[in-house]
């Protein structure tokens, strides 16, 4: 959806043929992976980047795997997504880190034309500007499958808006995610009998 006010009328759609009819691009977020260590993960919605004494850019973010290399969406039947069992991500993610770090390239993509016109339009292909990798991304070697790690997910919060004010999120899309997701974390800690905490390193 472009914004906010998009997020309000797709969920008015009853069906999901709804939903698909008016927001064909829907389809694409079906797709099925095989390592979720071998996808290329992208921001959809705008950032702010300000540097020392510049004025303020738009951008996104994009993080491309380097290894294991950037992998393909695959094709499975109805029988063969039924026989996969739920958390084969998390058994193929957690076979990859047993045996060898995972990385991945990042960089900043500016707006390539007026930021104006990008900041509430998460629909809109960024065609140009400049891409830059400023970053590697490396996930170590470990075995995240205990109980331990498991608890620490679930009683900490994650938000988008977790950032210096110099690379806050941009657009009313980001603004509503910043409201939702702290009332999800709230009812989720509150389910769990657990305080609230927010990151503090």
């Amino acid at each position: 959806v472009p914004d906010v006010f998009g997020y309000v009328d797709f969920l008015r759609l009853p069906t999901l043929a709804d939903k698909l009819r008016l927001f064909p691009d829907l389809a694409r977020s079906f797709r099925i992976y095989e390592n979720p260590l071998a996808i290329r993960y992208f921001s959809q919605t705008p950032y702010a980047l300000v540097g020392h004494e510049a004025p303020l850019q738009v951008v996104k973010y994009m993080a491309v795997p380097v290894d294991p290399a950037e992998q393909a969406p695959i094709v499975l039947t109805p029988e063969q997504m039924a026989a996969r069992p739920p958390h084969y991500l998390r058994e193929v993610m957690a076979a990859h880190l047993a045996s060898r770090a995972a990385t991945f390239a990042f960089y900043v993509h500016q707006a390539p034309d007026s930021a104006a016109a990008m900041v509430d339009d998460a629909t809109r292909l960024w065609r140009g500007g400049a891409m830059t990798k400023v970053a590697t991304i490396t996930i170590p070697v470990q075995d995240f499958r205990t109980p331990a790690q498991d608890d620490f997910a679930e009683t900490i919060s994650y938000s988008p808006w977790h950032c210096l004010h110099a690379h806050r999120p941009l657009g009313s899309v980001n603004l509503a995610r910043r409201r939702v997701y702290r009332e999800a974390s709230a009812l989720r800690h509150a389910n769990r009998a657990e305080p609230p905490t927010e990151p503090t390193n």
